[in-house]
């Protein structure tokens, strides 16, 4: 509409413009004129020349001659008049034609203004599937790691059943799983009323079982109408009989690097049409997490069992092991007071101590084998048992001598058994004679500490252990003198290397030696008692756990 008014704008701008001669119409002629006119006809037979034209009067009746003059005029009007005309219909034309265009940009408007519609509600839509996708994908990898977190097949079972309740409804859940060196599918069956679980086995050859004949087909059943969809898809036989049959049933087999593994079996005993496939997709697509939750639930099972077996038998090592420690107590005629902090760090140790009594002395090892657990209380084991026999039965009762022997045979007994193996023995051995007023030591990379008029004075042992196969100097033997009082101390190296503390550091020898120091005058089984609390507080302000096995034994003679 606005082109229309702008181009009449410059039509009447136009019309402004033409000569006056042919805009103006002329003044009607006076009946003089028409005479004239008339008579100049008439007598020359030659009408006047435009200029000349006049009208005159008629010369008979001296009136104008009226048709003369009106042709003139409207000979006069006939182009203005034709102009407007025309200049009036190309505006009713154009006009018609404006509001037509007009029309159809509106009209096209509106269809594109539909279209953006509808492209924003696909869009719309899409982004709403495109979000209950995540949705979807999100709470199936979430309902995979609940599944892989369970350790028996029962609660992953209990799991399944619950998680995918909203998704596929059923009144009972069930998985079957294949033993190949048995030919036989076992199948545990549960719902979420009970706790118990129900279990059933067939032999893989029972085709016409509906959770075999997935399995073994390694196809999809779904059997709505359970006994007609059974007639269709599996067998026209009756379906096998049942306390009662499901009204619709789903069957996905799971599959383990192509093998046959296992298979999913859901029953609905209240809906006829209860299954889809979209449901036997959804089973489908959490099969890898349900074959890897039932591997790792048969691997704990079995890593349980092993440990099971093997606490048995750590048990019965321990009571073994602890059968060959001596009792301390048959050194009561010999001290006035002693205390044992032995603290293994597993059930068995490669720590030990052993005393025995002959008929003139004492004598008495504090030991730490290589390694802890089985290997070093295997070595701990040995080392008793060589002690049993050098100093009982061969009677080898120095020290020195008893180190060297203890060498020997240990070399001997660990190569008949593996020529590879290498294990190695610490210890420190006192004999007390008696009565005698000395204390003969002699140690293999283990000193002997003691308390003499109120000095902590301490004594090296030879810095190479027994076991070790390599050429060494003979071991050292020391005489102390003995004094009513005196406290000796023998310990393994589990207590000083202990870490802890804010720094996470060794407990170190020469913090156990300010410790015995200063508590010197209590009895020593406070001492023990105070060594105890240290060494947890220790560990406690370094958030660390025990390292190794700790023995210390204390005597007041």
């Amino acid at each position: 509409m606005g082109h229309a008014l702008r181009h009449l704008h410059w039509l009447v701008l136009l019309l402004a413009c033409l000569p006056q001669s042919v805009v103006s119409l002329p003044s009607l002629p006076t009946a003089e004129a028409v005479l004239t006119y008339q008579a100049s006809v008439a007598c020359t037979g030659v009408p006047l020349e435009p200029e000349e034209q006049q009208i005159a009067p008629d010369e008979s009746t001296g009136e104008p001659d009226l048709m003369t003059a009106q042709v003139s005029w409207g000979s006069a009007v006939s182009w203005p008049l034709a102009l407007a005309v025309a200049l009036a219909l190309g505006l009713a034309v154009y006009a018609g034609y404006s509001r037509r265009r007009l029309q159809e940009a509106t009209e096209n408007q509106q269809r594109q203004q539909n279209r953006i519609e509808e492209q924003e509600e696909e869009i719309h839509e899409q982004t709403r599937q495109l979000q209950q996708a995540h949705q979807y994908l999100a709470r199936l990898a979430h309902i995979g790691q609940l599944v892989q977190a369970k350790l028996t097949l029962e609660e992953i079972i209990h799991c399944l059943h619950r998680e995918l309740a909203e998704f596929i409804p059923s009144d009972l859940f069930a998985i079957g799983l294949i033993n190949p060196d048995r030919g036989e599918i076992s199948f545990h069956a549960g719902d979420l009323s009970a706790d118990t679980m129900a279990q059933v086995t067939h032999r893989v050859d029972e085709l016409h079982l509906p959770g075999v004949h997935a399995l073994m087909q390694e196809k999809v059943l779904i059997l709505n109408n359970y006994p007609e969809a059974y007639r269709q898809q599996i067998s026209d036989q009756t379906p096998p009989q049942m306390a009662e049959f499901p009204k619709a049933a789903l069957y996905v087999p799971l599959v383990q690097q192509g093998v046959p593994f296992g298979v999913i079996a859901l029953h609905s005993f209240t809906r006829a049409n209860q299954y889809t496939q979209n449901h036997a997709h959804l089973l489908q697509s959490l099969g890898i997490n349900v074959v890897s939750a039932i591997n790792h639930a048969r691997y704990h099972e079995q890593a349980a069992e092993t440990q099971k077996e093997l606490n048995a038998d750590l048990l019965y090592t321990q009571r073994f092991q602890q059968s060959l420690h001596s009792d301390l107590t048959i050194l009561g005629d010999l001290v006035s007071d002693f205390a044992l902090l032995f603290r293994p760090l597993q059930l068995v140790s490669g720590d030990f101590y052993w005393c025995t009594h002959t008929q003139d002395r004492y004598l008495l090892v504090v030991a730490d084998s290589t390694g802890q657990g089985v290997p070093g209380a295997f070595l701990s084991m040995i080392g008793q048992t060589l002690l049993q026999e050098i100093i009982i039965q061969q009677g080898i009762v120095g020290p020195a001598e008893i180190l060297e022997h203890l060498d020997a045979e240990l070399i001997r007994v660990l190569s008949q058994e593996n020529e590879t193996y290498e294990g190695s023995i610490d210890l420190a051995v006192l004999s007390i004679p008696q009565p005698a007023h000395e204390i003969v030591f002699a140690g293999a990379g283990r000193p002997l500490w003691y308390i003499q008029n109120k000095e902590l004075l301490q004594v090296e042992g030879d810095p190479h252990s027994v076991g070790v196969r390599r050429e060494r100097p003979p071991f050292q033997q020391h005489r102390i003198s003995w004094q009513a009082g005196n406290s000796l101390f023998l310990f393994s190296d589990g207590l000083t290397e202990q870490l802890g503390g804010e720094a996470g550091t060794p407990f170190l020898p020469q913090r156990l030696k300010d410790q015995l120091w200063h508590i010197q005058h209590l009895t020593l089984t406070e001492q023990k008692e105070y060594l105890e609390e240290a060494i947890d507080r220790w560990m406690q302000e370094g958030n660390t756990t025990q390292t190794d096995d700790i023995s210390w034994l204390g005597l007041r003679l």
